[in-house]
């Protein structure tokens, strides 16, 4: 199509190497849910840093006898506090996140 037509021109063309600042841009992205999936890549990426954290930490139990986070907040293996409960439960939650994820038919997005 011509000038007017409604194929990208060059200069039309967003890159995902810098931030989008064109408005028109900003609302076809929101619309095809581009911008979710970034969000939600990221909130994945959380949970798997969280779920990791838990994995070592039943490592750390399992080989020294040892739970990082009981020791936070300055508790002896197998004590519990407010602290260590909202860790725990946090990490818990992250795992619950993350099941969907198991179960998808094709590998999430990188974001």
């Amino acid at each position: 199509m011509g000038r007017s037509g409604h194929l990208a021109r060059h200069h039309d063309i967003q890159t995902l190497d810098k931030p989008c600042t064109n408005a028109y841009t900003l609302r076809t992205l929101e619309s095809t849910g581009v911008r979710k999936e970034v969000i939600m890549g990221t909130f994945n990426k959380i949970a798997l840093v969280l779920v990791i954290v838990g994995a070592l930490n039943w490592l750390l139990v399992g080989l020294f006898s040892f739970d990082l986070v009981a020791a936070i907040p300055g508790n002896t293996f197998g004590d519990k506090n407010t602290l260590s409960s909202i860790i725990y439960v946090v990490v818990g939650l992250a795992g619950l996140v993350l099941i969907p994820s198991a179960f998808a038919s094709e590998p999430a997005a990188r974001a």
